[in-house]
């Protein structure tokens, strides 16, 4: 599904121009990048294909522009539903294609940035023969970074919390909305638009904010000697390979088959029944 919303947001000049679907195409190729990556790394442990440390890491730091790439772009739908629901009148001119291009930039540059400083510190800070190349896994950097020294733990731990708070402000973002329109009659009935949207929102929030809240109680706990490391592998090999990837599986069908333009677009595609959809 997801290479199909893609091809329907890029393929389509008035669709691409709309900042919310120029988001969600984002949002969709931050999560078939990260889908692709997680599924290479794991075929490469699973046939014991010998790789090089700096192709591991690589690997790795990919993953997480990958993955804060979907966080932040988040973030950047919450900037513009607020702008639309909040100022309709002026959403226009507050937020142009051109700015929303500037936006979808800048959602990349602090991807990339944000792991970079994790793994700049881990590469500093690492122990002889700490990341073994036939051990390329994520629950095992993780682990290789809470078992070294100081600065790579700080740094680990720093990089979830920021994770933790970006989420934590985006859900603050989306109840404010609430707080403000609740007078206006938009939700009134569950099967509203505003509800129905809002809805998706809130549970692939969920599915975003848990994962990394878990791992950070985990690694604190590790760091305080609550739990050892072959309980917080257990505990992030579940993570990573079940919750962390649950958003990326449900946002196809939670967004991008409920917008009316690109459900007919996909219609057309897949010759399905009309779809009933939220705008």
């Amino acid at each position: 599904v997801v290479p199909l919303i893609l091809l329907a947001i890029f393929s389509n000049r008035s669709i691409r121009q709309e900042t919310r679907y120029l988001l969600l195409g984002n949002a969709m190729l931050c999560d078939i990048l990260y889908l692709m990556l997680y599924t290479s790394m794991i075929i490469i442990n699973t046939v014991d294909l010998i790789i090089s440390k700096l192709a591991c890491l690589l690997m790795f730091f990919l993953l997480g522009v990958a993955y804060c790439g979907g966080i932040f772009t988040t973030a950047a739908k919450l900037v513009d539903v607020y702008l639309a629901v909040l100022w309709p009148l002026h959403y226009a001119s507050l937020l142009p294609p051109s700015r929303a291009k500037k936006l979808v930039l800048s959602t990349w540059i602090i991807s990339c940035l944000l792991p970079s400083c994790f793994f700049a510190v881990f590469w500093l800070n690492q122990e002889p023969m700490m990341c073994p190349v036939e051990a390329c896994s994520v629950p095992m950097i993780i682990a290789l970074a809470l078992s070294g020294r100081a600065p790579a733990k700080l740094s680990y731990l720093l990089f979830m919390v920021t994770l933790l708070v970006c989420l934590f402000l985006v859900l603050c973002g989306y109840i404010m909305i609430y707080l403000k329109t609740r007078e206006s009659g938009i939700w009134n009935g569950f099967s509203s638009r505003a509800s129905g949207t809002f809805l998706m929102h809130y549970i692939l929030l969920f599915f975003y904010f848990c994962p990394i809240l878990v791992m950070v109680v985990e690694t604190l706990l590790i760091l305080y000697r609550v739990t050892g490391l072959q309980t917080g592998l257990w505990v992030t090999l579940t993570i990573c390979n079940v919750l962390m990837v649950l958003p990326k599986a449900l946002s196809p069908y939670m967004y991008g088959l409920r917008y009316r333009e690109l459900s007919r677009i996909l219609q057309a595609f897949l010759k399905l029944k009309p779809l009933n959809s939220v705008s």
